[in-house]
């Protein structure tokens, strides 16, 4: 788990900060997030974080990744929309 400040309020209000599960390995970064079920609007504020991340962090070859057990199919499409693996 790492904390991210968003500075200058990219995705929310300017200072907060959110927690993101990273993956460094080898110059390649891995962002995940693990959800039993997932809501659209969970998916859609993961992809905001993990976009806050690589642009805070400035990793170069990152992949966002959600596991969960819900794979319903407005969950793959905003998957496959935001370029977030679904596992």
């Amino acid at each position: 788990m790492k904390k991210i400040r968003d500075d200058e309020g990219l995705i929310g209000r300017a200072g907060r900060e959110y927690e993101i599960d990273l993956c460094i390995t080898d110059g390649e970064s891995l962002i995940f997030e693990i959800k039993s079920y997932a809501e659209d609007d969970d998916i859609e504020n993961f992809n905001e974080k993990a976009e806050l991340a690589i642009e805070k962090l400035g990793l170069k070859r990152a992949k966002k990744a959600l596991v969960t057990l819900d794979k319903r199919a407005s969950v793959v499409k905003l998957c496959e929309k935001y370029g977030i693996l679904l596992g």
